[in-house]
Order: C-alpha cells, then structure tokens, then sequence
C-alpha cells in the first residue's frame, strides 16, 4: 500500500497538471495554510492572482481520475474553482 505522502504527492501533480492547463500562472500546494488535513481527503490550495483557493480531492475522486470521464469531471471542477465557468458549461476538459 502506498504511503499517505506519496499518495498526496500523486494527486498533486495530477492536479497540477490540470490546473496548467486551465491557467499556467496558477500554482498548487498541497496543503492549504492552516487547514487540518482529513483522512480520505487530500486538501490542496489553488494559487491564483495571488489569493489562495482552497481544493479537496477525495479518495472517490482520485480513483475516477484513471478514466477520462473522471478525469474531465475533475478539471471542470477545477475550472469553477478557478472562476472560470460553471462545471455544465465548460465545454472540454484538458487532453492528457
């Protein structure tokens, strides 16, 4: 099994490489400031323009992730965070 930090690390990067896509000037960190970190739940911080946005992936949402629907469900996630559109109305996810 994999170790809690390495598992966090993953997501991360995948995060991070969605998030490139959608903006390259944002930033990802793997935790937000201040937060307490959940069991099931891995807490990044968005950093955009200068102002922190918080962001939880779940474990349910990174095991979706390996598909490419999951995978598109995640990065409109992402964009709404991000300010961009609503999740519906972003019309293609990032292409790995």
């Amino acid at each position: 099994m994999r170790s809690q930090a390495g598992h966090e690390e993953d997501v991360r990067s995948l995060v991070e490489r969605i998030v490139a896509k959608i903006n390259p000037g944002a930033r990802v960190l793997l935790r937000e400031p201040g937060r307490r970190s959940m069991t099931e739940t891995t807490r990044l911080a968005l950093v955009q323009d200068g102002q922190i946005l918080p962001f939880d992936v779940s474990d349910g949402d990174w095991r979706r992730s390996e598909s490419p629907v999951g995978r598109e469900r995640l990065a409109r996630r992402l964009g709404a965070a991000l300010g961009l559109q609503p999740p519906d109305q972003l019309v293609a996810p990032p292409r790995d």
